[in-house]
């Protein structure tokens, strides 16, 4: 495959900036089907990702003067392997299914920061090729119905790992970051009159430095989830659902337990089922509250966001679909919407 870069920067006397790469990308894809209802996958692919013409710029950007940045003309592009293996399973008789993958990405010549911090804390940032990054996840998830009763279980747990290069002050450290989650789902179904499901989440990611000096970074995510919804006679709706979302091992002030809840009721119009008019109520306790944390090399950022409070909204859905079998509600089918 041959890649071209050719561009001009006006800020540097109109200086070209051109650069041309050529690079061998295989492919291959193995697949067997089992049965009908078991099929392996495997994929792998290279591909490469040229730097851009903002990160070879040979320029001194000053524009905020506590953190400059400056081009590499030395950047080489990276060199992405990627491996994909995906398992499915489906038993229509129990119900029952499972699904797994693993993926597998290294990439040779990663594009990085690296940065410089001087004595009066200005940052200094340059864009550099470390050795290799590599990130490996995987994915496990089955569900099933327990015998003829209306229950079923989901479940599925998820996780990666990455492995990579950091550079400051010209001293390099290899950053190791760990996602792991899990999620657990049990519904009740009755009838396509009554749906209920009970969700519970838990979510914990890990940063590692391999610089004594710098300690290990993590945050636990936890979230229960309450859904309910029953079809009234006449094309009416009620569904309410509450999430409790709970944060720990952040900063003092962030460690927080956050209720939300949402509910609506709707009705089905017009012949067919086709129109529908739904009057929602957001985060009716008017907690809502975003939370998220950064990790870096050399900080840690814990931020809190004020989303949206409390609100009401009356919507109309008119679905375009020409089969007449169609509904409207949350338990049906639809096809194309128009929502006002």
């Amino acid at each position: 495959m041959h890649s071209q870069l050719d561009g001009t920067l006006s800020s540097v006397g109109n200086t070209n900036i051109f650069r041309s790469f050529d690079q061998f990308l295989p492919n291959a894809r193995f697949s067997y089907e089992f049965s009908t209802s078991k099929r392996l996958n495997i994929n792998y692919e290279t591909n490469f990702r040229e730097p851009s013409i903002s990160q070879l710029q040979p320029v001194l950007n000053n524009s905020d003067p506590q953190n400059l940045s400056l081009g590499n003309p030395s950047l080489k592009p990276e060199y992405v392997h990627r491996l994909t293996t995906r398992f499915n399973s489906f038993n229509m008789l129990n119900q029952r299914s499972f699904f797994g993958n693993l993926n597998i990405a290294y990439t040779k010549d990663k594009i990085a920061t690296y940065q410089t911090i001087d004595k009066r804390l200005v940052t200094t940032s340059k864009p550099i090729n470390t050795p290799y990054d590599m990130t490996l996840s995987t994915f496990l998830g089955m569900g099933y119905k327990i015998g003829s009763t209306p229950f079923r279980i989901n479940g599925g747990i998820n996780g990666s790992y990455n492995y990579g290069f950091n550079t400051i002050n010209t001293i390099e450290t290899i950053t190791e970051k760990y996602v792991t989650a899990a999620t657990i789902r049990a519904e009740y179904r009755i009838d396509d009159k009554l749906e209920t499901s009970i969700r519970y989440k838990y979510g914990y990611n890990l940063t590692h430095y391999q610089i004594g000096t710098i300690s290990d970074q993590a945050n636990i995510t936890q979230s229960i989830t309450a859904d309910a919804t029953y079809q009234f006679p006449l094309g009416i709706t009620l569904n309410s659902s509450l999430q409790m979302d709970k944060y720990s091992l952040l900063s003092s002030g962030y460690n927080s337990f956050i209720p939300i809840w949402n509910a609506y009721l709707a009705k089905t119009v017009f012949k067919n089922k086709k129109g529908e008019v739904r009057f929602s109520a957001y985060d009716m306790l008017n907690k809502n509250l975003g939370i998220s944390r950064t990790t870096n090399i050399n900080y840690i950022e814990d931020s809190k966001v004020a989303s949206l409070a409390r609100y009401f909204m009356l919507t109309f859905t008119y679905t375009i679909n020409s089969n007449p079998n169609s509904t409207m509600g949350p338990m049906g089918h639809g096809g194309r919407r128009m929502m006002f």
